[in-house]
């Protein structure tokens, strides 16, 4: 399958297209939108990369936290039948959640506690579920995001990886300084919905069409271990929702 983007920038490693691609990277309305660089020389370009990408990780600053989900024990338990069966070094990760002020953060960390210990017993669950609107500051509703909430919404999952440009067997450890850095993304529509739909059915054409790809015993597996050798990235992309690499770079 050819790759297709919507927005390829030609000549990005001239001076107006360095700053082409940074303030494009920073505005919101390419957020959905896949994005390709291109020029006549390779390593300039990666030169490119890494200096929008150190500019733009600024953006992100912020407060994060960690992601109460289970996100985290998933890719955890990805990485373990990786390291088992695929016989590929483990990855360290965490996973976390970005807000852009102070005062947003202390809010959601005390709605979060409020929550957890309504939720607790069971006539103040029932309140919780009563008054969805109320206990949640109108974040939520008891009938749901209308259709152009869903159809005005999207997300981005930021990826910062760390590593080594050597690759060593994996009875060995590096001892120097990680010395490579990678940054990518996920972007798609509405999370909750839209890309929530794409995602299940994207694992049910991987398994009618990738039944050669997909782990040979039955049992429990995550996302990630059933389907890593299957086409889902492509499945994926027909339902909106990409992976890119923003940029990659020596350390």
């Amino acid at each position: 399958m050819s790759t297709r983007f919507d927005v390829v920038v030609y000549g990005a490693t001239g001076f107006t297209g360095t700053f082409i691609v940074e303030r494009m990277i920073k505005s919101q309305f390419f957020d959905d939108l896949s994005i390709a660089v291109a020029g006549r020389n390779e390593k300039k370009l990666r030169e490119v990369l890494r200096i929008v990408g150190e500019k733009t990780e600024k953006e992100l600053q912020g407060f994060a936290i960690p992601f109460p989900g289970a996100d985290l024990s998933v890719m955890v338990r990805s990485q373990y039948y990786d390291a088992t069966v695929r016989k590929s070094r483990p990855v360290h990760l965490s996973s976390y959640f970005q807000l852009d002020t102070r005062f947003k953060t202390y809010r959601l960390i005390l709605w979060g506690a409020i929550t957890r210990a309504f939720a607790l017993a069971s006539f103040t669950r029932r309140i919780l579920l009563k008054y969805p609107d109320q206990c949640s500051f109108r974040m939520f509703k008891k009938s749901g995001p209308s259709a152009q909430q869903i159809a005005e919404a999207s997300f981005t999952y930021w990826f910062f990886g760390y590593g080594y440009k050597e690759t060593i067997p994996l009875d060995q450890q590096h001892e120097r300084k990680v010395d490579r850095k990678v940054v990518a993304t996920c972007k798609g529509p509405d999370l909750a919905y839209m890309a929530a739909s794409g995602c299940v059915l994207s694992a049910a054409l991987a398994l009618v069409k990738d039944k050669n790809n997909l782990p040979k015993e039955g049992g429990v597996y995550t996302p990630a271990a059933a389907f890593g050798d299957s086409k889902i990235y492509d499945y994926l992309a027909t339902f909106g929702i990409n992976f890119h690499l923003e940029s990659e770079y020596d350390l």
